[in-house]
């Protein structure tokens, strides 16, 4: 472990950029090329919405990193106990398909949905 850290502090400072999520993360590195880009975004609605439908929405790019996979499995569990409520997955990326073939094999179609990518997130 040791010696992977050695590796890193060797190596990174060669990196056009090194990218980290938080201020913490930054100086810990301590190398002129690290930036932070936080990993979330927030955001308030101006305006209130009416629910006509349960809906829960998740947002991330369609990847190993973001595990959705499993949350469509903790879904298909939720749906036992909460039929009525739906799932809209936004966002793309390379698992785009296999999501698509697990929420098929579960038999989900009417409950999960990946809705692609959308320019405003908050509309």
């Amino acid at each position: 472990m040791l010696f992977a850290q050695y590796l890193r502090h060797i190596i990174y400072p060669f990196y056009d950029r090194l990218v980290v999520l938080t201020e913490h993360d930054k100086q810990r590195w301590n190398t002129r090329n690290c930036i932070v880009i936080p990993n979330y975004t927030t955001f308030q609605s101006s305006t209130r919405h009416v629910c006509k439908e349960k809906i829960v929405i998740a947002v991330g790019r369609l990847s190993e990193q973001k595990c959705l996979s499993r949350l469509i499995d903790a879904w298909h569990l939720i749906y036992k106990y909460c039929g009525d409520y739906k799932l809209f997955i936004y966002g793309d990326g390379p698992l785009y398909n296999d999501l698509v073939n697990q929420i098929r094999c579960l038999g989900m179609e009417k409950s999960v949905f990946l809705k692609g990518n959308v320019s405003n997130m908050e509309d």
